[in-house]
């Protein structure tokens, strides 16, 4: 919200996931109404009341590279924010981001973390003390044969000492069918509401400030 607020006027959303009761705590856009809608049509008609003049397309499927040319080298984007919670789908966008000169800010896990001032802007290749960029970069190494690039990145510092949260008593029978997407587990780690919003705020000033040359 905070990029559309600011007056940027081409934005391409992509994403797969669908509205849940337990995302609301964290969600901008979504109301009780929204669970079980696709993220990016209660983003669109939410963003829209914002802007109406906004040229605002929303993809509703998930990133795979096979579909980089279309999904995220189309239309020549100044920026593009990565998100993702799959590693390799988020190793696969950062490699086509760096291979075809696109800027790319990469958000790390806000899963577990309460402490707001443990939040830090870094590099990829270089940041410590941030167990999923610590993944990211052995999973990128593997499948690339070469260290992940220097790129941005929201991380937090904060030791993450939550564990994931139990099965509701109607997934435990058959987790499997609870599964939005195959690459990710049944259960996740709990989520304060906070950190997410103030990492997308971080995400959000960076490449705006950028954008207007403001970080240089």
């Amino acid at each position: 919200m905070t990029i559309i607020r600011s007056g940027i006027k081409k934005i391409r959303v992509i994403d797969y996931d669908i509205v849940t009761l337990s995302s609301l705590n964290r969600h901008a856009f979504a109301v009780r109404k929204d669970v079980g809608k696709l993220k990016v049509r209660v983003v669109k008609e939410y963003l829209e009341q914002i802007n109406p003049n906004i040229e605002l397309e929303c993809i509703d499927d998930a990133f795979i590279k096979e579909d980089a040319d279309d999904y995220i080298k189309k239309g020549n984007p100044d920026y593009v924010i990565d998100c993702i919670d799959d590693l390799e789908a988020k190793c696969d966008l950062i490699n086509y981001c760096h291979m075809n000169k696109i800027s790319i800010i990469s958000s790390m896990g806000a899963a577990g973390r309460m402490d707001p001032t443990c939040i830090r802007l870094g590099d990829l290749a270089t940041v410590q003390g941030d167990i999923l960029a610590k993944r990211l970069k052995y999973i990128y190494k593997k499948s690339f044969k070469e260290k992940v690039p220097d790129i941005p990145i929201i991380y937090s510092i904060e030791k993450n000492s939550m564990t994931l949260c139990e099965l509701e008593e109607n997934q435990k029978e058959n987790p499997e069918l609870h599964r939005v997407n195959e690459n990710e587990r049944v259960r996740s780690l709990p989520v304060f509401a906070s950190i997410p919003a103030i990492f997308g705020q971080a995400l959000a000033s960076y490449v705006l400030c950028e954008i207007s040359g403001k970080n240089q």
